[in-house]
């Protein structure tokens, strides 16, 4: 079974991402969730309908953009836009101006609308499949991996189509590029082995899952009474990174958890010491990778122990 048990809900506005290792269930979620797929048990319901029961429900709210994008080659890109907008039902005489609209928000207006498709780069086609999804102004977009192929530029024109566009529909995002989801989503979902493993948005995985947070300080002074300093504060956790940036030169790293108590006692030690100065001092905390990886190592770790 791809996935088991899997249980959520999306509000309307919401920009959420979908992740997961290869083979972990997002693919085949988003095409349950999108009529194109149905589902053993359970059930899909969007804005009280079911989806197995009503599978026009989907074709009416939800534009969808699957992870090959499969297109026609043969076609140009306005001509093909068009073509989808009349399968969607929008009016003849809306056509025209509602896929130009679409075409200018995905950058594409200009660069390829006279263009046959099987002309196009890879990033120009995950475009136009973002835009064909944007057709008739669904009240859901799903997009399985919509930033695959896209260069630097590219990438940061797909979130500030995403922002022009939050609030207006609901997203949800499935993606390999972790740092994109934590770009443009309010919220995560994290599948591992056909399971949700985490939802919630980045500050609350990060508590539950990699609550540590790391203070880097450069200090300058006595090494003795920084050994010292440490021994004031056995609570937190050091590691000298170097000792050789000069003579009298320390880089240490407090490992603390992220709770305001702790920073403002490493910040009240740090300012009334007098026997060293402090040079600069940066807070760094877990990426969404780190939470990733600590939660389907969770679930493999709980997986393997019943097992």
């Amino acid at each position: 079974m791809a996935v088991d048990g899997i249980s959520f809900s999306v509000q309307a506005g919401e920009v959420v991402g979908f992740l997961g290792p290869n083979g972990a269930g997002k693919s085949t979620t988003l095409k349950i969730l999108a009529g194109l797929l149905e589902a053993e048990a359970g059930q899909v319901a969007l804005f009280g309908q079911s989806v197995a029961e009503n599978p026009r429900i989907a074709a009416a709210h939800l534009g969808l953009m699957l992870e090959n994008n499969p297109l026609p080659g043969k076609l140009r890109v306005g001509e093909y836009l068009r073509f989808r907008a009349r399968m969607k039902g929008i009016a003849s005489g809306a056509v025209y101006r509602h896929v130009e609209k679409i075409l200018r928000h995905c950058d594409l207006y200009y660069k390829a609308r006279h263009r046959r498709i099987a002309s196009l780069s890879k990033g120009f086609r995950q475009r136009v499949g973002v835009a064909e999804a944007l057709l008739g102004s669904p009240k859901i977009v799903v997009l399985d991996e919509p930033t695959i192929g896209l260069d630097p530029h590219q990438v940061l024109l797909f979130r500030q189509l995403i922002e022009a566009f939050r609030g207006r529909h609901t997203f949800v995002i499935s993606s390999h590029i972790l740092s994109e989801i934590e770009a443009v989503c309010d919220r995560v979902l994290i599948l591992h082995q056909g399971r949700l493993v985490a939802d919630g948005d980045v500050a609350q995985l990060r508590k539950e899952f990699v609550p540590e947070a790391t203070l880097l300080l450069r200090l300058s002074g006595d090494v003795r009474s920084l050994s010292a300093f440490e021994r004031r504060y056995p609570q937190w956790k050091y590691r000298r990174l170097r000792t050789d940036l000069s003579a009298d030169m320390q880089q240490l790293a407090i490992d603390f958890r992220d709770c305001l108590e702790e920073r403002r006692a490493v910040g009240e030690a740090i300012f009334s010491h007098r026997d060293w100065k402090l040079l600069g001092m940066e807070e760094k905390r877990a990426t969404l990778e780190d939470i990733f990886l600590a939660a389907t190592r969770r679930h493999w770790d709980e997986k393997s122990s019943k097992g």
